[in-house]
C-alpha cells in the first residue's frame, strides 16, 4: 500500500469512526469536534481537532451530517443517511465503516 492510499485509507477509516460515535447518540443530540477528537484519541487514532472539523464538513456535504456551532466550536448531529452508511445500508465511497472486530 502506498503512503497516498494509506493516508486516504485512514482519512476514509476516521470519517467512519465519526459517524459510528455519533451514530451512539440519541437523535438529535450535536457533539463538538473536539469531543469527538477525545474519543478518536481514546481509541488510539491520533488526530487533530483541525482534522476532525475538515472531516466533518465532507461529511456534512454529503449531507450525512448536520453541523451547527457552539460558540466557536463546530458541532455535528448525525442525519438519517448517516445512520444508513453506519448501519451498512448505503456504501459512500471516502467513508470505511469498520467491522466488529475493531478499529
Amino acid at each position: 500500500m502506498s503512503t497516498a492510499s494509506f493516508q486516504n485509507f485512514m482519512i476514509a477509516r476516521r470519517r467512519g469512526v465519526l459517524l459510528g460515535a455519533l451514530a451512539e447518540c440519541a437523535p438529535g443530540v450535536a457533539v463538538a469536534a473536539d469531543l469527538l477528537q477525545k474519543y478518536c484519541l481514546s481509541i488510539n487514532l491520533r488526530t487533530t481537532v483541525d482534522e476532525i472539523e475538515s472531516d466533518l464538513a465532507w461529511l456534512g456535504e454529503r449531507a450525512l451530517l448536520q453541523l451547527g456551532r457552539a460558540g466557536s466550536l463546530v458541532t455535528a448531529v448525525i442525519t438519517r443517511p448517516g445512520r444508513d452508511v453506519v448501519a451498512r445500508l448505503v456504501q459512500v465511497p471516502g467513508v470505511d465503516i469498520a467491522d466488529s472486530s475493531g478499529l
